[in-house]
């Protein structure tokens, strides 16, 4: 047997009904005007001016790489004008044909409001109820289209914007690196890494560092050199030391793995050649982007595709010749060529190191 309702307490469970409904109407009011969506397309229409200058200001910097930046640029600004009104009409005929409905429940709101006794009129806050349900999928609905015809600016503008961000961040840290850089070489990558295998046998903070020709690891961490009451950090030092600098011939292979329940790290092993220091492999957890996005470009060098994603030229794209004498100078004996990246070889008979020539 059901138990009877309170009616007092049911009637104030209606009257707290209406209140939630006559609120929900003021604020699909609001949204059916869809200024959220026109805000976003046209900020987005007017950040490509920025970005046009951020990718001049990287190109100037000599980087060679996102052979599509210019044409992505030139595509979003030749989209946006058309973009931004085509999602100002659709807005503004959207908002006239909701606006009719929206009034219409916002008066049947008031209306039961402003009733002293909902107990009889349970009938009709059930449907205005229904009323407000059906015109939260139409302003949905009419959002969904919006979305769909500015989809391609505003997403298109922050890819981009990400893209070049990413571009000046890595090459900032290369400016800072502690290293030389080699003739025609070229940043690619610079992530913050954990490198879980150090040769000093703890984990090591820093960046691995990509280049088309080599592959580097720059420990750059801060530590503790004098304490205050043996607790309180007095004085720090900021170590920048780079540990691994290799051709990237010498990388025979790598691959990425997530390991975790929740937050899964990022794990990038890089296998070692025989010709390299490091033996046999060295294990990064990747603390920026994917570990599988490094794995990608990693491997885009050893294959040379990543040649495709450079910049043309009046000269071309083609990588630079390299010379090396066949036989050892001082013994006569047969010189192992050089892997991508490298700038020596030593004679494995009588130890004659040879420079490796570009040109």
């Amino acid at each position: 047997m059901t138990p009877e309702r309170d009616p007092e307490k049911h009637a104030g469970e209606l009257k707290r009904k209406v209140a939630g409904l006559e609120e929900k109407v003021a604020d699909l009011a609001a949204e059916a005007l869809f200024a959220d969506e026109i805000d976003a397309v046209s900020r987005s229409a007017a950040k490509l001016e920025k970005l046009g200058d951020l990718l001049l200001q990287l190109r100037q910097r000599d980087y060679e790489w996102g052979a599509d930046l210019e044409v992505s640029l030139q595509q979003l600004e030749a989209e946006a004008p058309s973009c931004v009104e085509k999602a100002r009409t659709e807005s503004a005929e959207a908002g006239e044909r909701l606006q009719p409905d929206i009034e219409a429940a916002a008066r049947a709101a008031r209306r039961l409001a402003n009733e002293a006794n909902l107990l009889d009129d349970e009938h009709r806050v059930e449907s205005l109820e229904r009323q407000v349900d059906g015109l939260e999928n139409s302003v949905s609905e009419a959002r969904k289209r919006i979305t769909t015809i500015t989809k391609s600016l505003t997403q298109g503008a922050h890819e981009l914007e990400q893209r070049l961000k990413s571009a000046k961040t890595m090459l900032d840290r290369f400016d800072e690196r502690s290293f030389d850089l080699l003739p025609e070489e070229s940043p690619l990558a610079a992530v913050e890494a954990v490198w879980k295998n150090s040769p000093e046998g703890e984990e090591m903070k820093g960046l691995l560092m990509l280049t088309q020709h080599r592959l580097r690891f720059e420990q750059r961490d801060e530590i503790v050199t004098k304490r205050k009451f043996l607790v309180f950090a007095a004085e720090k030092q900021q170590i920048k030391k780079c540990w691994i600098d290799e051709p990237i011939g010498h990388v025979a292979a790598s691959e990425d793995a997530k390991e975790g329940f929740i937050f899964k790290d990022q794990l990038l092993t890089l296998q070692w050649s025989s010709r390299s220091h490091w033996h046999p492999q060295s294990l990064f957890e990747i603390e920026e982007g994917t570990a599988e996005t490094m794995d990608r470009l990693v491997e885009s060098v050893l294959s040379g595709q990543v040649e495709d994603d450079r910049v043309q030229t009046e000269q071309g794209t083609a990588p630079p010749r390299l010379t090396w004498p066949e036989d050892c100078p001082d013994c006569g004996a047969r010189m192992e060529p050089p892997v991508k990246g490298q700038t020596r070889i030593v004679c494995e008979y009588c130890g004659r190191t040879v420079p490796v020539q570009t040109g």
